[in-house]
């Protein structure tokens, strides 16, 4: 049984290879399958970030940062709510914090209610626009617009950064397989990363499991620099490269 269903989703993944767009209609009909099926089917394959589900059918994943932020925010928002719980552990009343363009961390925007006077730094709209209804200071960094990542970047942000402290700088990953540490594929996240690890008191990694299993282009950092990785579980082949007291898993992942 299993080993039919994961032929039935390879050849869902080679018709939105070839296509690279479908319907859940069509997927019905040339597959045989219901269209309850073919849905299941295409939700697996969205946590495999082999594609992104749109309203109907999908299309293919040529590269996640190409992914809007839109849709990211929406991918396994119930665990990225989790590990946003665990990060409010390490958030005072009156902190300076950045938080960088990563989904995983949309949902801490409304979390920061709970906490008073504090100062968030951020190049990701989406997450300004989150945590305005906390009513605590945010200060957006100037820069080039991505329209992909609705965040700024550039040597502007550079600049405003060379300001500021921060006492908890949250940073996420696109992927690292292969890697010794987060990995992003935009150059530019390189610089500002880096800038941002030197200004924190307490660096914080988040992200979810399949991150691990994400090739990207480059290695911002090393796991053993980050004070707290906070995930919903870690995969085994990780285990050996990490500190166990320095990784918070929220949950196993269910099998």
């Amino acid at each position: 049984m299993k080993k039919k269903v994961e032929r039935r989703q390879e050849e869902i993944t080679q018709l939105v290879l070839q296509k690279r767009q479908v319907t859940v209609e069509e997927l019905a009909a040339q597959l045989h399958m219901t269209q309850e099926t073919i849905r299941r089917d295409l939700t697996v394959l969205e946590e495999k970030g082999i594609l992104y589900r749109t309203h109907g059918g999908a299309v293919i994943r040529e590269n996640y940062m190409d992914v809007p932020m839109e849709y990211r925010i929406r991918e396994r928002h119930d665990i990225k709510k989790d590990i946003c719980n665990e990060v409010m552990r390490y958030i005072r009343n009156e902190n300076s914090i950045f938080v960088d363009p990563s989904s995983t961390a949309i949902p801490l925007g409304k979390l920061l209610s709970y906490r008073k006077k504090v100062l968030i730094v951020t190049n990701c709209l989406e997450f300004a626009e989150a945590a305005q209804v906390s009513k605590n200071q945010i200060i957006l960094l100037g820069g080039t617009y991505s329209h992909s990542g609705r965040r700024t970047e550039g040597h502007f942000a550079y600049d405003m950064l060379q300001k500021m402290m921060f006492d908890v700088a949250i940073l996420g990953m696109d992927g690292c397989m292969g890697m010794e540490g987060p990995g992003t594929l935009t150059e530019d996240a390189i610089a500002l990363n880096r800038y941002v690890m030197e200004r924190a008191r307490t660096k914080i990694l988040i992200g979810t499991a399949e991150k691990f299993e994400r090739r990207t282009t480059f290695q911002y950092a090393r796991f053993a620099e980050f004070d707290q990785i906070i995930l919903d579980s870690l995969p085994e082949n990780f285990r050996n490269v990490m500190e166990p007291e320095r990784v918070t898993e929220v949950y196993r992942r269910e099998n």
